[in-house]
């Protein structure tokens, strides 16, 4: 035993080791953290640097401490406690294992060991050990304040199903809250914590906030998602997509092009996955996803779950600690994630073929950080830079709708207020709250149009701009605007972008008469429910049935534009309203 102790002592102190001169109030500190942790021995007579002071003790005082111990611990540990003769002087080592029930307290404090110093855990941390212990995980409470109408049916119906021809468990009940509860999903008639985070309606209030950053302190987009867990995953997917890179390689061995994306897909999608499924959710801090010219970031709160360590993590065959269970249950049988252990071996595996690229984590100030980054392209088979990047955001314009595509062709290179916009886009609706919702809210979300304070919506200097991928959508517009083609008669097409016509058929009987009725004239608010076909009496009616929706429209515009109430304010038909029109009386 004297060699093993003195090999203890050569080793100094460590995760699992430390040295006391004398038996103290540190001493019982060391032991409370061994405990919480890995186990370990405090050796008494032993000064920090190692020397062999020595301790003026006999067998009745050793056993005063290990009662001392046990009296001011709880629960109540027992340590073994040896005596050892090292150079004529006594040394004592009391030595505990890893506690089964965690976290021990002493004194009502709580201690863990990293490396060789004792920290105190907090509120958290005491919350995640005693889970741990007792191999529960917060997400199979009870969603307080929550019941089953706070879940999204759809949602629900989604997730059955893919988990039904996914094969992994055969879902067996009548309704789906038997489904649920078959998953420990509902306790009851009350959703879990994983219930209502995997299928809540609308915000969930945890959000994942990406940005698109030029420099470390200028963002130039951005976005939040907070709907429910399978929604976010998708959504944060989407905008990754909208903002990284893709190169197109023409071997020449078949006629398609082999896209080449900046980074690769199913590795983002392993570290979304993982960064959303195993994020502590008890912490109020978001998941915040930084995409840069050639890295990105992904910042999740939480430290490593249970006994993962980095170096673990860094080979490929690490024991996995899953901080929510029931979640990452739910994920594994859509299939979203393959195995329990072996997410962070994929990522490797996937960036494997781009040389340059690398995959990094560490762990911050209650929380974990995921880096991806490369210097290089990756190259094409014959050792070559693939054709040149363009963002991946190329978009299908006609998959925009008419009032976005004339947005962004009449912001064009410009940075303008949302007034100065409205002003300046074509056949745009005086009703300020329409034409925000109609023109630039889809196009801010569909990340063609940014904010220049995206922190602050309602900044009184805020000014909208083309992103990236709303100049790739505004060049193909205006390719469009000069392609035009010839029809099968020869004529030239009509125009496909600014043309703004309506299908007559969806406007209402009301705003046809009226519109009909206007004709080419400029009529005052009383004028035109006089002349037109039908109208009512009452003002308000005829203003909230006819007038409103024509003008929310862009179909008929004020002569007094910046005073609604002027004493001579008449309506006119715009040129969208005489296009409507002219399909009206053919």
């Amino acid at each position: 035993m004297k060699k093993n102790i003195r090999q203890i002592i050569a080793e100094g102190e460590s995760q699992q080791t430390e040295f006391k001169s004398s038996f103290n109030a540190e001493a019982m500190e060391s032991i409370t953290a061994f405990a919480n942790t890995e186990g370990g021995c405090v050796l008494v007579g032993v000064s920090n640097k190692g020397k062999i002071v020595g301790v003026d003790t006999n067998e009745e005082s050793v056993q005063q401490w290990v009662n001392e111990i046990k009296s001011k611990t709880e629960p109540a540990i027992l340590v073994d406690a040896e005596r050892y003769e090292i150079e004529g002087k006594a040394v004592v080592m009391l030595s505990v294992p890893e506690y089964p029930v965690k976290p021990i307290a002493l004194q009502g404090r709580f201690y863990k060991r990293i490396g060789n110093s004792n920290h105190l855990l907090s509120a958290t941390e005491i919350a995640n050990l005693s889970m741990l212990s007792l191999q529960v995980s917060w997400d199979s409470f009870p969603a307080l304040g929550k019941t089953l109408e706070d879940l999204d049916t759809e949602s629900i119906d989604r997730f059955i199903e893919r988990v039904s021809s996914n094969g992994r468990l055969s879902l067996s009940g009548k309704t789906w809250t038997d489904k649920l509860r078959k998953l420990k999903l509902i306790n009851g008639e009350t959703p879990t914590n994983a219930a209502y985070l995997l299928f809540g309606k609308g915000n969930i209030g945890y959000n994942v906030h990406a940005g698109r950053f030029k420099t470390p302190s200028m963002i130039i987009d951005d976005r939040m998602m907070n709907g429910n867990l399978f929604q976010t995953v998708e959504e944060t997917m989407r905008f990754l997509l909208s903002q990284i890179k893709v190169a197109y390689e023409i071997t020449g061995k078949t006629t398609q092009r082999t896209e080449i994306f900046e980074y690769p897909l199913p590795a983002l999608r392993e570290i979304v996955l993982n960064t959303i499924i195993h994020r502590d959710y008890t912490s109020p801090m978001d998941v915040q996803i930084k995409i840069f010219d050639q890295k990105i970031t992904f910042f999740s709160p939480g430290e490593l779950y249970g006994k993962q360590t980095i170096e673990a993590l860094r080979t490929d065959d690490y024991q996995a600690y899953t901080r929510n269970k029931l979640i990452a249950e739910a994920f594994y049988l859509t299939g979203d994630i393959e195995k329990y252990g072996t997410g962070y071996t994929r990522i490797r595996s996937e960036i494997a073929s781009y040389p340059t690229m690398k995959f990094e984590f560490e762990e911050k100030p209650s929380a974990w950080l995921v880096t991806i980054s490369y210097t290089d392209r990756k190259m094409d088979e014959n050792g070559e830079v693939a054709t040149e990047l363009v963002t991946n955001s190329s978009p299908t314009c006609h998959n925009l709708s008419v009032q976005v595509k004339t947005l962004i062709i009449n912001l064009n290179k410009r940075s303008l207020s949302l007034l100065e916009l409205q002003l300046v886009t074509k056949y745009a609706p005086k009703s300020r709250s329409y034409f925000k919702k109609h023109y630039i809210d889809p196009s801010v979300e569909s990340g063609l149009v940014g904010m220049q304070y995206p922190e602050n919506q309602n900044h009184p200097k805020q000014k909208y701009y083309l992103t990236e991928k709303g100049k790739e959508v505004l060049e193909t517009l205006k390719a469009s605007e000069n392609q035009k083609t010839d029809d099968e008669n020869g004529e030239v097409a009509t125009e496909l972008v600014t043309n703004l016509s309506p299908t007559c058929h969806n406007l209402s009987v009301q705003v046809k008469n009226l519109i009909i009725s206007l004709d080419k004239k400029n009529l005052s608010p009383l004028e035109l429910q006089l002349v037109t076909k039908d109208a009512p009496k009452s003002r308000s009616y005829f203003k909230k049935h006819y007038i409103d929706p024509a003008f929310e429209s862009g179909l008929i515009a004020l002569l007094f534009p910046d005073k609604p109430n002027h004493p001579k304010q008449k309506y006119y038909l715009t040129e969208k309203g005489k296009e409507v029109l002219k399909a009206l009386e053919a």
